[in-house]
């Protein structure tokens, strides 16, 4: 019974969601849309503009609701993607189906690392999520849940008919992902950007990815190549020997390549020009000065 009184206050609730989309700098026509959607919702038939206003505003002619409908400037497009949304975090909220009951965990040894085995409960969902195009599309949602009960989760556009394994170990890749944006900032640079034009930022950006794809290139080719001794494995007892870091190999560009040094020669130049340049800049600035006071 409760559950029936709220009805008016769920749907007040859902009309909220998307109540935005009709406002404009001028005009608010979001009392016509909860008009048209209550109409819609409880009227059984001739449903037809007029007629809704008429019966949920009884004494209106049907004019504005007529309006707000055939000639009003909100995108449909913004309330599909709204609405669909909204609707989505009710229903497939990823809190909500780790609590579920009917959710499948599955402990599994994901893969070995570093620090031993990466081991977490991973079940994998059959999803249906609003696209770019306001469209439902079927994915596959990996939700991770670590030993202290962490969740994270990631959402895969693999065929319906992937075998369960391979969503599970697809899942769990994002962490070298954040890898490596984080190798980006911390070791190439892309947060060290001072710049004011976008433009900038575009190239900047372009070949921090550049110098981040030289550097897994070097990773990846001295794996296949430069085979690890096994007896290391023993003789530090890990499974998994540490790999080769961002850092490792610009210390080796370092002593391989380094930065060129000035010669005493050189630096006195250099202060000598830089001495120059100031001295006509403040000459130049001091004469526009003498200018305009004149």
């Amino acid at each position: 019974m409760v559950a029936v009184v709220h009805l008016a206050k769920d749907l007040l609730a859902f009309y909220r969601h998307f109540r935005a989309c009709f406002k404009s700098r001028t005009h608010d026509g979001g009392c016509h849309a909860l008009r048209y959607l209550r109409g819609q919702v409880i009227m059984e038939d001739q449903r037809n503009f007029a007629n809704i206003e008429r019966r949920v505003k009884p004494g209106s002619d049907g004019q504005k609701l007529q309006h707000f409908m055939s000639d009003s400037p909100w995108s449909s497009r913004a309330v599909y993607a709204v609405t669909l949304l909204a609707r989505a975090k009710k229903r497939f909220a990823v809190i909500d189906l780790a609590r579920r009951r009917k959710t499948r965990w599955r402990r599994v040894r994901v893969r070995s690392v570093e620090r031993g085995w990466l081991v977490a409960d991973l079940p994998v969902e059959r999803i249906w999520t609003p696209n770019q195009a306001d469209e439902l599309e079927a994915l596959w949602l990996g939700i991770r849940r670590d030993l202290d009960g962490r969740l994270s989760s990631t959402l895969l556009n693999d065929p319906l008919d992937t075998p369960p394994e391979v969503l599970i170990e697809a899942s769990c890749q994002r962490h070298f992902v954040e890898c490596a944006f984080e190798d980006a900032k911390s070791e190439l640079g892309w947060d060290d950007l001072c710049a004011q034009k976008y433009l900038a930022w575009e190239h900047h950006t372009a070949l921090t990815a550049a110098a981040l794809c030289f550097i897994a290139g070097v990773k990846l080719e001295w794996r296949q190549k430069y085979q690890r001794d096994p007896q290391l494995n023993k003789v530090f007892e890990l499974e998994v020997l540490p790999a080769l870091s961002t850092a490792n190999v610009r210390e080796l560009l370092q002593a391989i390549l380094p930065l060129p040094r000035l010669g005493a020669r050189q630096a006195r130049d250099l202060v000598v020009k830089h001495f120059i340049g100031r001295s006509r800049s403040t000459r130049s600035r001091l004469k526009k000065q003498s200018e305009n006071s004149s």
